[in-house]
Order: C-alpha cells, then sequence, then structure tokens
C-alpha cells in the first residue's frame, strides 16, 4: 500500500497529496521553492 501524505491549506480550500513512491524528479520543486516545499 502507497503511503500518501495530505497537508491541507491553511484556508481550507485545498488539500495537497504527496504519494513518496511516486515522487520521481531532480528536485525541481525544493530548489523552486524552498519556502513552500516542505518534504
Amino acid at each position: 500500500m502507497e503511503k500518501i501524505v495530505r497537508y491541507p491549506h491553511p484556508n481550507g480550500e485545498i488539500t495537497v497529496l504527496w504519494i513518496p513512491e511516486r515522487c520521481a524528479h531532480a528536485a525541481v520543486c525544493v530548489k523552486s521553492l524552498p519556502n513552500v516545499y516542505h518534504p
């Protein structure tokens, strides 16, 4: 079973889902938006 991490937005309008097993990138999210992305 895949691990799903939920990050509800403070305004309650959206929830970001992060599935670590599917995360395949070159760290673009962390390098581009370090103040937003907190793995």
